[in-house]
């Protein structure tokens, strides 16, 4: 059975993507894991690939082009001041154009 090791901030959904060219592979991903598809991952663990079905197309794109998708965003930290539309107050920091 083949493997694929996570690098810096690769999640199941970015492996889908890199080695079926599809989302829908992060269900039989997760399954063949023993994981679930909002798992926290590590870099250097080791997934299972499996066989199920491709998108050859952007798989192909994926692999010709070395592209390694990592979209994991959860080890960055919060932003220091408090930003976004919870935080604004309309006429001063957020305006109605």
């Amino acid at each position: 059975m083949n493997k694929v090791i996570l690098l810096n901030n690769q999640n199941l959904l970015d492996i889908a993507i890199q080695e079926y060219g599809t989302v829908a592979a992060v269900f039989d991903l997760a399954l063949s894991n023993s994981l679930s598809i909002t798992d926290a991952t590590e870099v250097g663990k080791q997934i299972s690939l499996i066989n199920t079905t491709k998108d050859v197309e952007i798989f192909n794109f994926y692999k010709k082009n070395q592209i390694k998708p990592a979209t994991d965003n959860s080890q960055i930290s919060e932003l220091s001041e408090n930003v976004g539309i919870g935080y604004m107050i309309i006429g001063t920091n957020f305006r109605i154009g």
